[in-house]
């Protein structure tokens, strides 16, 4: 089987298209960040400077885009099924929505200020002991990271665009 093809700059610069700005970029096909002070990056204010963040790296890295509680945040979602079953389909909000390389989806969404004084960077924990994933979700609230659309999982399958809502 081929390894899928990953471009970093075709995937940060539809990540900045969506309106996010703050990156890490990560090696190849895993979701270990290359920079050892990731979590310290400014937002990206100018899409000319995605090649400028990539200078370094070689062209087929992982990116993510980074929380913030000024800007953004993800709730990650690795068991679907309990998802499914706790969230009525109808309800889901409109936003961005990536499929995992891993089978979960992340919901991207950005920060109000209900979102700053209610949440945190938080793990659910799975009921179910006998379940591949230790956490049902997680919220990536501050100074986390969630991989893009058209990287590489270390399972060796890509995330993808599940909705494409802004």
């Amino acid at each position: 089987m081929e390894t899928p093809k990953v471009n970093s700059v075709e995937i940060l610069r539809a990540a900045y298209l969506r309106g996010l700005r703050r990156f890490v970029v990560l090696h190849p096909g895993t979701k270990l960040p290359i920079e050892d002070d990731w979590q310290q990056v400014p937002p990206i204010d100018d899409e000319l400077k995605i090649t400028s963040l990539l200078k370094n790296h070689p062209g087929n890295c992982n990116c993510g885009a980074i929380t913030s509680r000024q800007l953004n945040l993800i709730l990650d979602f690795d068991d679907v099924q309990w998802l499914f079953e706790n969230w009525p389909t109808q309800t889901f909000p409109e936003t961005f929505v990536v499929k995992t390389g891993g089978g979960g989806v992340q919901m991207h969404f950005l920060q109000t200020d209900l979102s700053r004084g209610k949440l945190s960077n938080r793990a659910l924990r799975n009921p179910n002991k006998h379940a591949v994933s230790t956490n049902v979700m997680e919220v990536l609230f501050d100074n986390k990271q969630g991989l893009l659309p058209g990287c590489l999982h270390p399972n060796g399958r890509l995330y993808e665009v599940y909705v494409d809502k802004p």
